[in-house]
């Protein structure tokens, strides 16, 4: 098996900073060990996405009212977020439930982590607690 190797020397730092980009230029040179010396270069151009927003929910509360009636797998809300960053995948985002007033009642409500929609994911009747508070928290992908 021949196995190459690329050693890269930075002599010059040609970036262009826009701010949702980096962008790079490289001259990358390839020579090898022969009588004469026989070399080759090559423009190597490399683009970095920046991730510059934080996504952020629509609103600072969200309250619903449900009957402890309604079965699992019942809508209760949608939380929505937005992320102001231009381009894919930056802008995009992922919910999750990170607690809930006790931990035992974690398991009382799912998030889809697409949409945003939280449901039902336990009998409600069961319990003696009227109220809840979910803590939503929002990922943002990073590239």
């Amino acid at each position: 098996m021949n196995t190459e190797y690329l050693d890269l020397l930075i002599l010059k730092n040609n970036n262009k900073r826009i701010p949702f980009l980096c962008i790079s230029q490289l001259l990358v040179s390839a020579y090898d060990t022969g009588a004469p010396l026989a070399v080759v270069r090559e423009t190597v151009t490399i683009i970095v996405n920046r991730n510059l927003n934080t996504p952020l929910f629509d609103k600072q509360l969200y309250e619903e009212t449900v009957n402890d009636f309604e079965p699992v797998g019942s809508s209760v809300l949608v939380v929505t977020a937005r992320d102001a960053d231009i381009t894919s995948p930056e802008n995009q985002v992922s919910y999750d439930i990170v607690s809930t007033s006790t931990n035992t009642l974690f398991e009382m409500f799912a998030i889809n982590p697409g949409s945003g929609l939280i449901t039902i994911n336990r009998a409600l009747t069961t319990e003696s607690i009227n109220n809840y508070r979910v803590s939503c928290t929002l990922f943002y992908f990073a590239g």
